[in-house]
C-alpha cells in the first residue's frame, strides 16, 4: 500500500500555477543563517556547543570544567534544557493535532511566513499558505491518522533555536477504505518567534 500512499500524496495539486522546480526557492541559508544569528550570545557559548557535535560537556577550546565569560559548561547546558523542553511540548501538541486531522490546529505550530520551508520526500513546499492548503486537502481524504514519534532527539542551537529529529510510525485510513502503514524520519527546526515556538523548517521522508 506504500505506492498507493505515494500516489495520494503526489496527486494533491498545488495552488501555485508554476511547477515547484521553476520557482526560485529561497536558499536554505535564508532560514538557517537567521537561526544561526539567533544562537549568538555575548560569549558565543551556545554556538560552540553545536560545533562540538555531541561533546557538549565543555566549550570548544576550553578544558572540561573550565569557566568562560559565558559561565561554566554546566551552566550553559542547564540554559539549553528549558528551550528543548518547551519545544518537546510544542511537538507533542503538533502531533496531537495531526492525529485529530486538525489541519488548522497543526498549522498554528508553523511559522506563518512565505519563507517557511517544508520538504516531503524530496519535494519542497514553500510558504505557510502553500503548506496549509496541501495539508487541508490531504486531511480531506483521510478518515483516521495515527502518528507516533520515537527516538526523538533535540539539539539546542541557541536561546531561540532548537533542532529536532525523530523516527515516526504512521497509520492512515482513507475515506475510500484504503489504508497505509509505514515509518519515516522527521526533522524540524523550531525558532522562537514573538515569544512562541514555531517550526520554520521541516523535512520528512518515508519508506517507499
Amino acid at each position: 500500500m506504500a505506492h498507493d500512499y505515494n500516489r495520494w500524496m503526489r496527486a494533491i495539486p498545488s495552488e501555485d500555477q508554476d511547477p515547484w522546480w521553476r520557482r526560485r526557492m529561497p536558499p536554505l541559508p535564508t532560514v538557517l543563517v537567521a537561526a544561526a544569528l539567533a544562537t549568538i550570545t555575548p560569549a558565543g557559548e551556545c554556538g560552540a556547543l553545536l560545533a562540538q557535535e555531541g561533546n557538549s560537556s565543555s566549550p570548544r577550546g576550553s578544558p572540561a570544567g573550565e569557566k568562560s565569560a559565558g559561565g561554566s559548561a554546566e551552566q550553559i547546558a542547564a540554559a539549553a534544557v528549558q528551550p528543548a523542553q518547551q519545544v518537546r511540548r510544542m511537538l507533542n501538541l503538533l502531533v496531537a493535532a495531526a492525529n485529530r486531522l486538525d489541519w488548522r490546529g497543526e498549522g498554528d505550530y508553523f511559522w506563518r511566513s512565505p519563507e517557511l520551508v517544508s520538504v516531503a520526500q524530496g519535494t519542497p513546499t514553500l510558504g505557510w499558505d502553500a503548506r496549509d492548503s496541501k495539508t487541508r486537502q490531504w486531511y480531506g481524504v483521510l478518515k483516521t491518522q495515527k502518528v507516533r514519534l520515537r527516538d526523538v532527539e533535540t539539539r539546542t542551537l541557541g536561546p531561540d533555536v532548537v533542532a529536532v529529529m525523530s523516527t515516526y510510525d504512521q497509520e492512515i485510513g482513507a475515506k475510500d477504505g484504503r489504508t497505509w502503514k509505514g515509518t519515516g524520519i522527521w526533522s524540524l527546526i523550531f525558532r522562537r518567534v514573538k515569544g512562541e515556538w514555531r517550526v520554520v523548517y521541516e523535512h520528512y521522508s518515508y519508506e517507499e
